[in-house]
């Protein structure tokens, strides 16, 4: 588990061993996607996904920047 603890996350955890699972996996993909080679998860994507349309706007989702403090990045 990460550093930072989030008592939801806790109890959903609980919940789930208490449902009889026996593996919670934590998973962080703040920078995943600032790391994936686009072209091929575009691929990927256009392997399943054959509207233009849609494509385009899931590659603009990926190449957008992000606002913060007033600031594009």
């Amino acid at each position: 588990m990460s550093a930072h603890f989030s008592y939801g996350y806790i109890a959903r955890a609980q919940q789930y061993a208490g449902e009889g699972y026996s593996v919670v996996v934590d998973l962080d993909l703040e920078k995943f996607f600032d790391r994936v080679n686009r072209d091929v998860l575009m691929g990927l994507v256009a392997s399943r996904v054959t509207d233009r349309s849609l494509l385009r706007l899931i590659r603009g989702f990926l190449t957008a920047g992000m606002l913060g403090d007033g600031l594009v990045s």
